[in-house]
């Protein structure tokens, strides 16, 4: 399988509502799809900024975060992500 980057926007949900839904994504995927990974970036406009390419940026890096964490899990960003380069 190839991987694959899925952008999800859930208004007036929050950071911790927004991470239990990928983290109850994470566990479907795994129960019904059976050897397969999937890792999230989670992150909002208050940790990321208000800009759509700060909040993607943001949310890139928690996932990369995730992968290199040894996939298949939730993470999410914190202010220092949010401004991380490179």
């Amino acid at each position: 399988m190839h991987p694959c980057d899925h952008v999800r926007d859930l208004p007036d949900t929050g950071l911790r509502g927004a991470a239990s839904f990928a983290e109850k994504l994470r566990t479907t995927f795994g129960e019904t799809m059976g050897d397969v990974t999937v890792s999230f970036g989670v992150t909002d406009a208050r940790t990321a900024g208000r800009t759509v390419r700060e909040m993607l940026h943001s949310a890139d890096v928690a996932l990369y975060t995730a992968q290199r964490g040894g996939r298949d899990r939730v993470v999410i960003a914190d202010a220092a992500m949010a401004y991380a380069t490179g």
